[in-house]
């Protein structure tokens, strides 16, 4: 049976949680089948985008976390996109 958001999990509780660790050879391929299968949006956890030549900002966005709110920092490489 859905809960009133529609999930079908036991222990909704209409609430997310997520967790975080690195990305290894363990979590990589699960990840990739999440994001194929349209369950796992990352453009969504991206919060801060910088320039190559901003990569010591980005770093230090990413660093204090807490202050800045990043999540995910995303290095923007010079070509095309």
């Amino acid at each position: 049976m859905a809960s009133q958001c529609g999930c079908t999990s036991r222990n909704c509780g209409n609430a997310t949680s997520l967790t975080t660790r690195l990305v290894d050879t363990v979590t990589t391929p699960l990840l990739l089948r999440l994001i194929k299968a349209g369950k796992l949006r990352p453009a969504g956890l991206v919060t801060h985008r910088f320039g190559l030549d901003d990569i010591v900002q980005a770093y230090d966005a990413f660093a204090g976390a807490a202050k800045t709110s990043a999540l995910k920092v995303v290095p923007k490489g010079r070509g095309p996109d």
